[in-house]
């Protein structure tokens, strides 16, 4: 399906509306009004949706702190997650081994923590918000989870290979926050079915915002697309099996 310009966007909107002819965003009033009304509805249309366009493979931040040292969060940008996979690599060797850490409840790793002896010497705690929490300083890490939805958590670190998690040694992969510009030729980067719904969206709202009423057949045509874009994310990520953690910045 075709992919449509911020101008274009804005030109069918107004032709929607019966506003003025423009040849640029920035012609009319009017036309600005448009391009606010597309992108809050273009914001809205990306929430929590599967978009193959912003995910990408990255790796997590440290927060250089060695009281933290089972801490790391995600890079500015990232706002979904989807999994997260580790070098296990032994102190010495050489064989790359990233595996799975899967994200657990807070009452999960909690429950985890204070099963832990504080006098084993493989054991050390660490400050959450003022509350300590034992770890194992002899094992790579094999679980997360945040209590803050800012730092991740995990729940054992090797120190015969390094003081903290390293950031380099992290595999995940999530959705990037995409970017936004005011310009004429500037292209969503989404799948060309979305833009019906994103043009949909735009229109109902712009009758509201813009005209002061309503308008059936943009309405009904907004609940349609957003309708027929819900069941493709549902079927797309069963068939792909992939999934969000609900944690992000």
């Amino acid at each position: 399906m075709p992919k449509f310009t911020l101008l274009e966007m804005t030109q069918k909107v107004l032709s929607a509306i019966d506003g003025d002819e423009v040849n640029s965003i920035t012609d009319t009033v009017e036309s600005e009004q448009v391009v606010e009304v597309i992108e809050r509805s273009y914001w809205q249309l990306i929430d929590n949706k599967y978009i193959p366009e912003h995910l990408s493979l990255l790796t997590l931040s440290s927060p250089s702190d060695s009281s933290k040292p089972t801490h790391l969060f995600l890079p500015t940008g990232v706002d979904k997650l989807s999994w997260i996979r580790y070098n296990v690599i032994k102190d010495g060797g050489t064989d790359i081994n990233y595996v799975d850490i899967p994200y657990v409840s807070q009452e999960e790793f909690l429950n985890a923590s204070l099963s832990l002896s504080s006098t084993g010497g493989n054991i050390q705690s660490v400050d959450i918000n003022g509350t300590p929490i034992l770890i194992k300083n002899d094992a790579a890490p094999s679980c997360w989870t945040s209590f803050d939805d800012e730092f991740m958590v995990f729940n054992s670190f090797d120190s015969l290979v390094d003081s903290t998690l390293q950031p380099s040694k992290t595999m995940a992969y999530g959705a990037v926050e995409p970017v936004w510009t005011v310009e004429d030729t500037f292209t969503p980067d989404m799948d060309g079915n979305l833009f019906t719904a994103l043009l949909n969206d735009s229109i109902s709202m712009a009758f509201i915002e813009l005209k002061q009423q309503e308008h059936g057949k943009a309405e009904s045509n907004a609940r349609k697309s957003r309708a027929k874009q819900q069941r493709y994310r549902e079927n797309f990520r069963s068939a792909s099996k992939v999934g969000y953690q609900n944690y992000g910045r």
